[in-house]
């Protein structure tokens, strides 16, 4: 798990540090103190060797950057990553972090030498280098080998609609295991009659996800239950997929009923610590954090999970950490968390 991170000179962040993450971290604060910002930057970070699928996932905002990088595009914008849109010349986007193992990403902008380095240190120091245009703002693909591109160790859920394609392939995986079970468990948080899920072989669209409830015959196309499923579906299926990597979730409650939030949590809790995921959420909901604060005073071990809070100090953002004990104080007594 990563412990401690550094970001320097990435969107809002100047210089920011944050240590003594959980296995579970919630990412609150006010609008435009860049939670979406530091999923990214961990995104960045963790997609070790595989610049262009980070990128590829930053420009286009789709569901699941677990794929690899898209084949039709060769153009990425580098500028608006830098603080404050950074002019070329000014100093390089530094991410550092520390645990079990230590990874670090310094990018670095060459335009006397046409080209970006993408310098990662994970024991070991690796540059891949993109072709950067004449302006200093884009950097293309076209130079890549493909021995070169490897899938991220993070998959980061946004708050749009899912990719059907990538969630059925991740079902080819699950079903028959037992982390099906634990993908029903979840799923039953929003039906509680719930027994299976099916994945038709023509796969088309959406429309073809059936659920198999208690007590009826036919199953029941999962496009009648309501958008509040269909979130849950993409994080018990991501979370599932994420055995021993990590998982990135922006707003988590979207689209949820603040009452089904707090068993939310405590699943998540509970398959984390049993598929070694470390989790990585956002939110901006005052109940979401209640709920956290509640599945933390129901779980057995209290330090799981961990709440940071951005905040901003004049220019600056920082971080203030609230652990189970302290945040459930703040929640009792209405201090301000988010």
């Amino acid at each position: 798990m990563l412990q401690n991170l550094e970001i320097q000179n990435y969107r809002l962040f100047q210089n920011l540090k944050i240590e003594d993450f959980a296995r579970v971290n919630l990412i609150v604060g006010k609008n435009n103190v860049g939670k979406s910002s530091l999923l990214e930057a961990l995104h960045l970070l963790l997609s070790q060797k595989s610049p262009m699928a980070a990128l590829d996932f930053l420009e286009t905002r789709e569901n699941f950057s677990s794929k690899a990088p898209s084949p039709h595009r060769s153009e990425y914008e580098l500028s608006t990553l830098y603080f404050g849109h950074g002019a070329v010349g000014t100093s390089p986007i530094r991410l550092y972090a520390t645990g079990q193992s230590s990874m670090s990403l310094e990018i670095q902008r060459k335009p006397e030498a046409n080209r970006a380095d993408f310098i990662y240190g994970n024991g070991q120091s690796t540059q891949i280098s993109l072709i950067l245009q004449k302006d200093g703002t884009r950097v293309s693909s076209s130079n890549m080998k493909a021995t070169s591109l490897t899938l991220p160790n993070s998959t980061y859920v946004t708050t749009k609609g899912f990719d059907y394609n990538f969630l059925a392939e991740l079902w080819d995986k699950i079903e028959l295991t037992p982390k099906e079970q634990a993908v029903i468990n979840i799923l039953q948080i929003i039906e509680p009659n719930l027994e299976r899920i099916s994945f038709p072989s023509s796969r088309a669209s959406n429309s073809g996800i059936r659920l198999k409830l208690k007590g009826q015959d036919q199953p029941v196309p999962l496009t009648s239950m309501g958008d509040g499923i269909h979130r849950i579906l993409m994080i018990a299926f991501t979370l599932v997929f994420s055995e021993d990597r990590y998982l990135l979730i922006d707003e988590i409650d979207t689209g949820l009923h603040y009452r089904t939030i707090t068993d939310l949590w405590r699943l998540i809790f509970e398959t984390a610590e049993k598929l070694n995921v470390q989790v990585f959420a956002t939110t901006h909901s005052l109940d979401c954090i209640r709920s956290f604060a509640e599945a933390i005073a129901l779980h057995k071990d209290k330090a799981v999970g961990a709440i940071f809070r951005l905040q901003r100090r004049g220019e600056a953002i920082q971080a203030v950490r609230y652990d189970g004990e302290r945040l459930m104080l703040a929640v009792d007594q209405d201090i301000e968390v988010r």
